[in-house]
């Protein structure tokens, strides 16, 4: 693939920089497009929320649209605000439903969904029957107007058959900053954890399903040395801390709540655990491979079994507390056996050259 010499403008909408998965996957590939092709990279929150830091050649942008609904309206306001300070963009990268309500009203050139998630599970997974559909019916309106990209081949299948959009469709994997994570993981943290532990990092919710891993860990929780750590924040938070109590296991389980800097946690934990019922491409599973540490997953749809690959299977297991119990007892006695390795395809050089072949195709 030739490129031209002229250097491309970028933009990535984004609700905020709050979160982990989508937010990591802006901050970080906008960083790989400036680092291997000079990319003039800008970044435009909706929402004056940063918990990210955004590398120094990446410009960042606030455009508080507060809680309009008249999405046309908001999108002609980030047109303007583009075209105006920023110029014609080569690729306009929607990222999460918020943004996405809004830019499929946007005029701009080449403008792409980017699908995080499985959608059809995130959207209206455990809805009723007429709820469904009209949750599905929603969700090709809001994919009618633009191509989208997928961050995995899971989101990819789960969007074809579900979303039926006619619009084109590619997937290229969320890159990791391998460097950060490995520098930043040699900080050293004030917390207080105990000397061995497993760890489980993310949002509490719904779809991360901590319980299961609670549920498992109060079936191993005599037969081994290593106590349980949880890092994050989130609505479920206090369901899980009675329910560690109502499992007599409370004394053995640490809930750190948010971290900045997980990465030091996660290295030198005797085994990361995720637990979820669907994901899109997790990235806390990149970091711990990309930190060696070693990983039990469920498999669940979908990226787990992307990221760990087909030679190292034996770190998945079934959605179920006892299979997890006893692939987590196998894993801390096998460390060295559950350690998969980053494949390329995660890396910023892989991204970056992938988004640089679409622009080229679409220009």
């Amino acid at each position: 693939m030739v490129y031209d010499n002229k250097l491309k403008k970028v933009v990535f909408i984004i609700k905020n920089l709050q979160g982990n998965g989508a937010e990591k996957y802006v901050t970080t590939l906008s960083k790989a497009l400036h680092a291997y092709y000079q990319a003039e990279c800008h970044i435009i929150c909706l929402e004056n929320i940063i918990e990210h830091e955004i590398d120094n050649n990446i410009k960042l942008h606030i455009i508080s649209i507060g809680k309009s609904k008249n999405h046309k309206e908001s999108c002609r306001r980030v047109d303007e605000y583009i075209t105006n300070n920023i110029g014609t963009p080569d690729l306009v990268l929607s990222n999460l439903t918020y943004s996405d309500k809004v830019m499929r009203h946007s005029t701009l050139p080449n403008v792409f969904h980017v699908i995080h998630s499985i959608s059809s599970i995130e959207h209206y997974g455990k809805k009723g029957l007429f709820s469904r559909w009209l949750a599905k019916l929603k969700l090709r309106i809001i994919y009618s107007k633009k191509p989208s990209i997928c961050v995995s081949l899971g989101s990819y299948d789960d969007f074809k058959k579900n979303i039926l959009t006619k619009q084109k469709l590619h997937v290229i994997f969320n890159p990791i900053d391998c460097d950060i994570v490995t520098t930043r993981a040699k900080e050293e943290t004030s917390l207080i954890l105990p000397p061995k532990y497993i760890v489980h990092v993310g949002k509490f919710n719904e779809a991360k399903r901590q319980d299961r891993l609670l549920r498992a860990y109060a079936l191993i929780q005599q037969q081994t040395e290593c106590d349980l750590v949880f890092l994050g924040r989130g609505h479920t938070l206090d369901a899980c801390k009675e329910l560690s109590k109502t499992l007599g296991i409370q004394s053995r389980v640490h809930f750190i709540g948010h971290v900045i800097n997980p990465y030091p946690i996660i290295k030198h934990a005797d085994l990361f655990v995720l637990c979820s019922d669907f994901e899109g491409l997790p990235y806390v599973i990149l970091e711990a491979v990309s930190l060696g540490a070693p990983i039990v997953s469920v498999d669940c749809p979908s990226g787990p079994r992307e990221i760990i690959g087909d030679e190292y299977s034996h770190c998945l297991c079934a959605a179920d507390p006892r299979d997890l119990a006893e692939k987590i007892t196998t894993a801390l006695h096998q460390g060295d056996y559950f350690t998969p390795r980053l494949q390329k395809k995660f890396s910023m050089k892989y991204a970056a050259d992938e988004y640089m072949k679409l622009i080229d195709s679409h220009q």
